[in-house]
């Protein structure tokens, strides 16, 4: 799954692809690329492990790049909300609230309960 945004103000819009098998996913969730336009492509910026929808674009920005946060659970450890801010250069975790709280306020990018059981995503 992917979705598109401008996330650093730039005018085009970075790119998050939600990877999914059994490469990219276990027990905690998958992992949640970021990449950004370039003349040959798209970029990587960061890859985001343990990542669980929804994935929420904030309001609120750090160097330049919106805030985002995203669901992280499984493994016995307590469903909570991440939020990841941008340092400079990849996204780091700065925060984590209970995920029996409101979903974070802002861009709901991802979201759903994909799965793959069936041979095709399904969503």
């Amino acid at each position: 799954m992917h979705a598109a945004t401008d996330l650093n103000g730039g005018g085009q819009g970075e790119v998050l692809v939600y990877l999914m098998g059994s490469w990219f996913c276990g027990t905690l969730g998958c992992t949640l690329h970021i990449d950004r336009p370039s003349a040959e492509g798209y970029d990587l910026v960061q890859d985001i492990p343990l990542s669980r929808m929804p994935v929420v674009a904030a309001d609120s920005h750090s160097e330049g790049w919106r805030d985002l946060w995203q669901l992280q659970s499984g493994g016995g450890m307590p469903a909570g909300f991440i939020r990841y801010q941008f340092d400079g250069s990849p996204y780091r975790q700065t925060e984590r609230i209970p995920a029996d709280q409101r979903r974070p306020k802002g861009l709901l990018l991802l979201s759903g309960n994909p799965s793959l059981a069936g041979g095709q995503l399904e969503a």
